[in-house]
């Protein structure tokens, strides 16, 4: 009778921790696919700009080094662009830069 209630009580936890995991992994699905939708739409337009018209937004593809630099960045943050965000590190084999791959980086900057 006890190792009867136990199983059960095993049986239910195991059950609800399947249903909250399922629902983490889903809510994750969905945003990386509503950030890969949003990285899509930026590459399909050569400069994105925010309903406000506060800052005009791009996305650009960069070259990483192996020690963690990033190719022309310093170039764009001269000409008064803000890193917003890095969306994805894409690796590949091209080694004779010595370096790891590409980096896509969303840059901001200020209407002018």
């Amino acid at each position: 009778m006890v190792m009867n209630n136990i199983f059960r009580f095993v049986v239910i936890v195991v059950g609800i921790m399947l249903v909250i995991t399922t629902g983490i992994i889903a809510y994750y699905l969905h945003t990386l696919s509503a950030d890969i939708q949003y990285i899509h739409e930026l590459n399909k337009q050569e400069i994105y700009k925010t309903y406000k018209q506060e800052y005009e937004y791009q996305c650009k593809r960069f070259y990483l080094f192996s020690d963690g630099k990033i190719d022309y960045l310093d170039k764009f943050m001269q000409d008064g662009w803000q890193v917003c965000s890095f969306v994805g590190v894409v690796h590949d084999a091209d080694r004779t830069r010595g370096g790891e791959g590409h980096v896509y980086v969303v840059l901001r900057r200020p209407q002018s």
